[in-house]
């Protein structure tokens, strides 16, 4: 465990540090500090996924190992994956276990305390293309994952079993990033691919109901705000989208480029860019109004719980920030 408090106060004192002289922000009196609490250092190699529940942190690394993160008393600790890169990585219902998505297409179930494998989900095997795991989310008591090959599996998460498919026979694009949605009883998954397309898919007859393309590159991150979509992608885009009928509401141009991941705080999107900084919009101005160099290298995932923020970099850190 290690700490830079005076390293990381440096680094956000000016909101617009880093920026060039056409990035410009709004001022935006509830951004005039974003205080950081820790940096968090473990990981040997790039951070691919990080989530927040409560005060615990759990990470996951090109480096094969999983972290976890305890504030009282502070500690950062990895554990091995069995020589499996984990991509993503996220909560059950309680800090004790965690998911996470495996490069080899298998999702794996642990118990935190002590660190111990409770079971791995197993996808079919794909001989046509890839089927590593690119992102995964829970929904009510069932795992979904989207997979290089495009398709979005889904698994029982209390007998840890394979359930069903949901897949595409006009597009192999690779599953980069997932929401849900319910209207009317119903449930709805929207799909973000690395061709730039979005889908959304009906959570009972397991098809593409519609599809979107407001991307020219691969979507990094969806939320659902109302009957808004927010997307977010390597081509440097946001874009908000109206979820009904797919009709784009607003197009936002990053000031960082290339954005990596996606994550919203009330009325604010939040982006974390492969330029190394952390950018807030306000949703309906739609206009920058914070922007600040994070890491040492391009940041690659985000999370938020409450009012504080977590970030994982391409330098190996995760760092956490206090929002109010």
């Amino acid at each position: 465990m290690k700490r830079k408090g005076d390293e990381l106060s440096q680094d956000i004192a000016n909101p617009c540090s880093g920026a060039t002289a056409d990035m410009y922000c709004e001022p935006a009196s509830m951004f005039n500090y974003v205080t950081p609490i820790d940096f968090i250092v473990g990981h040997k190699a790039a951070i691919t996924g990080v989530a927040i529940c409560d005060n615990t942190i759990v990470s996951s690394s090109c480096d094969q190992t999983l972290g976890i993160y305890n504030p009282t008393p502070s500690s950062f600790s990895c554990f091995s994956t069995d020589n499996i890169v984990s991509t993503c990585v996220d909560f059950c219902n309680d800090t004790q276990t965690i998911i996470c998505g495996c490069a080899d297409g298998s999702i794996r179930l642990w118990n935190l305390a002590p660190a111990s494998l409770i079971s791995c989900i197993n996808s079919p095997p794909s001989h046509s293309c890839p089927n590593g795991i690119k992102c995964i989310m829970l929904l009510e008591n069932k795992i979904l994952a989207g997979h290089e090959n495009g398709r979005v599996s889904l698994s029982y998460l209390e007998t840890c079993s394979h359930l069903c498919y949901f897949t595409d026979s006009q597009d192999s694009s690779a599953t980069t990033c997932l929401a849900c949605y319910s209207h009317l009883n119903e449930h709805f998954i929207i799909s973000g691919h690395a061709n730039g397309k979005i889908k959304i898919w009906n959570y009972t007859l397991n098809n593409v109901i519609q599809t979107f393309q407001p991307h020219s590159q691969a979507v990094t991150g969806i939320k659902v705000i109302g009957n808004n979509i927010v997307s977010a992608s390597h081509d440097g885009n946001i874009n908000i989208l109206d979820i009904r009928n797919g009709h784009n509401i607003s197009t936002i141009h990053e000031l960082n480029g290339s954005i990596n991941c996606l994550a919203t705080y009330e009325h604010y999107i939040i982006t974390g860019c492969e330029n190394r900084c952390i950018a807030f919009w306000d949703i309906e101005q739609a206009n920058c109004v914070y922007n600040f160099l994070a890491h040492t290298a391009a940041v690659t995932c985000l999370d938020i719980f409450g009012d504080r923020l977590v970030s994982g970099g391409a330098d190996n850190t995760i760092k956490l920030w206090q929002l109010k």
